[in-house]
C-alpha cells in the first residue's frame, strides 16, 4: 500500500474484543454499522479497523473488517490497524493512515469517540478542525453498554489527567 496517498475523508472504527468464540461481539457490531453508514454519507475513501488481539487470539481489527465488508465497504477500501492494544494505541498505530486525510471522522460509543479524537489530536494538533468525533448510542435493550461506556471512559479521562498515555 502507498502510504503517502491522500485521502478526503477516512473513518476510523475504535477496537473493541472479538467474543473468545471468535464471533463478533455486540458492540463490533454496532461501531461498524455506524461506521459503515459514516463511510457512505460522506462519501469517504477509507475505513479503518483498528485493535490487536488483546483478550483472546482474535485480532478485532479483522472482525470488524469482516463486517465491514459483508455490509458492502469494498475490500480494497478497508485497512487494518493490528498492533494496538488500548485506545491511544488504536490512534497511534493507524496514523500512517489517516495522516494524509482531509477530514477524519472517528466512530465508537459517544465518550469514547471523543476520547479517541482527544489522543488523535495531540498526536496531530493540525487536524484541529478536520476531526469529527461520531458516537452513537446502542439501542434501549444494550443501554447498560451506554452507562458501562460512561463510566469506563470517564476513568480514562481521570487516569489521562494523572498520567498521559504513551
Amino acid at each position: 500500500m502507498n502510504l503517502l496517498v491522500a485521502f478526503s475523508c477516512v473513518v476510523i472504527v475504535l477496537g473493541y474484543p472479538t467474543r473468545d468464540d471468535g464471533k463478533p461481539s455486540q458492540l463490533q457490531k454496532n461501531r461498524v454499522a455506524r461506521a459503515v453508514e459514516v463511510f457512505h454519507n460522506f462519501k469517504c475513501d477509507k475505513l479503518i479497523t483498528t485493535g490487536g488481539a488483546v483478550a483472546n487470539p482474535h485480532f478485532e481489527s479483522e472482525t470488524m473488517a469482516e463486517i465491514a465488508i459483508q455490509k458492502g465497504i469494498p475490500a480494497h477500501r478497508v485497512s487494518l490497524e493490528k498492533q494496538s492494544r488500548n485506545t491511544y494505541g488504536n490512534i497511534k498505530f493507524s496514523q500512517d493512515l489517516w495522516q494524509r486525510a482531509e477530514h477524519i471522522y472517528i466512530v465508537s460509543e459517544y465518550f469514547h469517540a471523543r476520547r479517541g479524537k482527544r489522543y488523535l489530536l495531540q498526536l496531530d494538533p493540525t487536524k484541529e478542525g478536520k476531526t469529527e468525533a461520531v458516537g452513537y448510542t446502542p439501542p434501549a435493550h444494550h443501554y447498560w453498554l451506554s452507562v458501562y461506556s460512561f463510566l469506563y471512559n470517564g476513568a480514562a479521562w481521570v487516569k489521562d489527567a494523572f498520567s498521559p498515555p504513551k
